[in-house]
């Protein structure tokens, strides 16, 4: 019998990859306090880059927001691992969630801020199913902001903006 090796997938990590320190952000795009959290988050997130390991979960829980989590994805398969486009691309998905544009109308938008994306459904689904939804399982993900820290092999839950905020800042703080 001949072995037959899978292809290894890749999923978006940003930041220092070879931190032992990881931040994983679950969020759905059509929460409005996922919303307001995002936005209080990029900037120490910048300023975390380069001593944390930053993961971004899409968790769809509303109607609708799967799509605009594709939209990142897409977004990723052209960008890489750069955090910059990520919290770009991120801040557009989320305000015109909230207008609940539609995708096709989305990826024109994005397209026309030079924002480049390459459309494979086949391995954003893959994505969701061999990474972010093992994760979200096993991070027992219910609701939206959700914020894990992983320091070695432990993990800190910190659900909604305010205690989201203050354990980012504490981060940010000791890093």
């Amino acid at each position: 019998m001949v072995p037959s090796y899978a292809e290894e997938i890749r999923s978006p990590i940003f930041g220092n990859e070879k931190s032992r320190t990881e931040i994983i952000i679950y969020s759905d795009y059509l929460c409005p306090a996922c919303r307001k959290v995002d936005s209080q988050l990029n900037d120490t997130l910048r300023k975390l880059k380069n001593q944390v390991k930053i993961r971004f979960i899409d968790v769809p829980l509303h109607p609708g927001s799967l799509e605009y989590a594709k939209l990142f994805l897409y977004a990723w398969f052209e960008s890489g691992n750069n955090l910059e486009s990520a919290l770009r691309v991120r801040d557009i998905l989320f305000r015109e969630a909230s207008t609940s544009m539609p995708q096709h109308e989305v990826i024109r938008l994005l397209s026309s801020q030079g924002i480049t994306y390459k459309k494979d459904e086949d391995a954003a689904k893959m994505i969701f199913r061999q990474i972010y939804n093992p994760l979200i399982q096993m991070d027992k993900i219910h609701a939206t902001p959700t914020m894990i820290i992983v320091k070695d092999k432990n993990r800190k839950s910190y659900t909604g903006g305010a205690e989201i905020i203050k354990a980012i800042e504490a981060v940010a703080g000791h890093p």
